[in-house]
């Protein structure tokens, strides 16, 4: 028995379907889709938990995005649920910060807008792009820290990727900087356990001056990405302190962005306010 059996016309809870979205390939028929859609529209209209928004909105926001129509005739449905359709718009303009550009795909994406809220949405739009312009930027850079380099470089380096996080002023930033860490921290990992730490000497035969290169090791990394997150706007850790980022499932474990933000607030001197 499958998942959609075992679910078949009920309203499903936020766990259950966070394991529906999992689940489902958008590489699928509509036809195969459908069903998923239907449930997630049932459970965000009458939710059985707050989860439910939230993981019923992650479905819908995909299913939207998909270049059918199939999915985007029905939209009128999501624009009648206040709470899921204000979600869904979230995660519509946040998926434009960490697209590859397509305007394509913008296209959907801006009519799915319209269509919800009943408004162009052109400036949060416009901030997107910006954000995700300096997301480039970031993705471009930030590789390179596990590779060898002097502490000249490496410092360098640090400093770009610090500056360039600064910008980033939406709180999806903070679980994208977690995933950041892991990936940084287990590569570092893999990096000095293959290469038991080598350094390299050299001597710049202009200046004399002798020069040490080399990986980063395991808490070098975890104290830099500390530091890149620490640097995000003050007002967008505050938020997240607060348990106010859309973008993630607040009763989730979220164990690694809960680590990164627990050193981020320590490290800059937030706490959470209080009730």
């Amino acid at each position: 028995m499958g998942l959609f059996d075992l679910f078949k016309g009920k309203r499903l809870t936020g766990e259950e379907l966070k394991k529906r979205l999992i689940e489902f390939e958008v590489e699928w028929s509509d036809e195969k889709l459908t069903p998923y859609f239907d449930e997630a529209v049932r459970s965000v209209k009458s939710p059985k938990d707050q989860r439910a928004v939230y993981w019923g909105s992650r479905t819908i926001h995909e299913l939207l995005r998909l270049p059918r129509d199939t999915f985007r005739r029905r939209i009128g449905e999501v624009a009648e649920i206040p709470e899921a359709r204000d979600q869904v718009a979230l995660f519509h303009v946040d998926a434009i910060r960490y697209l590859e550009p397509d305007e394509d795909a913008y296209a959907i994406i801006s009519a799915n807008l319209k269509a919800l809220t009943g408004r162009d949405m052109d400036k949060e739009i416009r901030d997107a792009k910006a954000f995700n312009a300096n997301w480039k930027l970031f993705a471009a850079e930030v590789g390179k820290y596990t590779g060898s380099m002097d502490n000249n470089e490496r410092s360098k380096l640090e400093k770009k990727l610090c500056t360039i996080c600064g910008r980033f002023n939406c709180c999806s930033a903070m679980n994208k900087l977690a995933e950041v860490t892991v990936d940084l921290v287990t590569n570092v990992d893999r990096a000095s356990r293959m290469y038991s730490g080598i350094s390299v000497y050299s001597v710049d035969l202009r200046t004399g001056q002798k020069k040490q290169s080399g990986t980063p090791s395991v808490s070098q990394a975890e104290d830099f990405c500390i530091r890149m997150a620490a640097s995000l706007p003050k007002e967008i850790i505050q938020q997240c302190l607060d348990g106010k980022n859309p973008y993630i499932d607040q009763e989730d474990e979220n164990k690694h962005y809960r680590l990164l933000l627990k050193e981020v607030s320590r490290k800059v001197g937030l706490s959470a306010a209080k009730a």
